[in-house]
C-alpha cells in the first residue's frame, strides 16, 4: 500500500488562526477501510478560550469505525467536561482517561469527510473550543472547511452589531441559521440577498450556518 505523508494548512478568516496538519494518507479505495488510517498531531489554535499547553489529537480508521481521541496538555482547566461537537448543533459525550478523551464513531463511510471540534467547559470557569478538524474516513486529514466555506460565503463585518453583510459567490438567494453554543437556533431567515438584521442576538458568540442549493457553509460569528 502506498502511503504519502503531506503537509495541509488550514485557515480561519473570520478569527485569524492557523495550523498545519501531518496526516498518513492511504488509498481511497473503500476496501482499505479494513486498514488503520490516522491523523495525528498537536494544535495550540482555539475557536474560543485559550489553550496554555495545546492538545493532541489522534483520529484512527480502523475497519468502519472511527476513534477520535484528544489529549488536554493544559494543567489549568480543572473538572473538564469533554464534547465532540459538530455544527451547528450536535454534542457527543466524550469518555475520560485521565487527561485523554476520546469517543467512537460507528458505521462511518470510506471517503466521507467528518468534520468536528473538540468542546469543554470546565469547572472554574469558562469554555474551550478547539479548530475545526476534518478526517476523511480512510484517509486522513484534509483541508479544512474554513478555506472551502470563505469561498463561497464571506461574512462582514465580524465582530458585528446590529447587522452583518454575507456575500456570496453567486446571485442565488440562501437561508441562515444562527445558533448559540449551546446548539439552540435563535435566528432563522430565508431567500437572503446580501444583508441579516442581528439586533435581536445578545453580545457573544455565535454559529452561522448558511445553505444555497446544495452548499453549506458554517461559520462563527461575534456579536457585540
Amino acid at each position: 500500500m502506498k502511503k504519502t505523508t503531506f503537509l495541509l494548512m488550514l485557515l480561519t478568516v473570520s478569527f485569524g488562526y492557523s495550523h498545519i496538519l501531518t496526516s498518513n494518507s492511504s488509498s481511497n479505495d473503500p476496501a482499505l477501510l479494513n486498514e488503520i488510517s490516522t491523523c495525528s498531531g498537536t494544535t495550540t489554535e482555539a475557536a474560543e478560550g485559550t489553550f496554555s499547553q495545546g492538545l493532541d489529537y489522534e483520529f484512527v480508521t480502523n475497519g468502519t469505525d472511527v476513534v477520535i481521541t484528544f489529549t488536554l496538555l493544559d494543567t489549568d482547566k480543572a473538572g473538564l467536561n469533554p464534547e465532540l461537537f459538530t455544527a451547528p448543533s450536535t454534542f457527543l459525550p466524550m469518555s475520560i482517561n485521565g487527561s485523554t478523551y476520546s469517543v467512537t464513531l460507528p458505521n462511518q463511510t470510506a471517503g466521507a469527510t467528518l468534520s468536528f471540534q473538540f468542546r469543554g467547559a470546565y469547572e472554574a470557569g469558562g469554555l474551550i473550543l478547539s479548530e475545526v478538524f476534518n478526517y476523511k474516513v480512510g484517509e486522513g486529514c484534509v483541508l479544512s472547511t474554513k478555506t472551502l466555506e470563505t469561498a463561497l460565503f464571506n461574512v462582514y463585518p465580524n465582530p458585528a452589531k446590529n447587522v452583518i453583510n454575507i456575500a456570496s459567490t453567486s446571485n442565488e438567494v440562501f437561508g441562515v441559521s444562527v445558533y448559540d453554543l449551546l446548539g439552540k437556533q435563535v435566528l432563522r431567515a430565508e431567500n437572503i440577498k446580501s444583508q441579516l438584521n442581528i439586533s435581536s442576538l445578545n453580545p457573544g458568540l455565535y454559529v452561522l450556518n448558511m445553505t444555497q442549493g446544495s452548499n453549506s457553509s458554517t461559520q462563527k460569528l461575534l456579536v457585540k
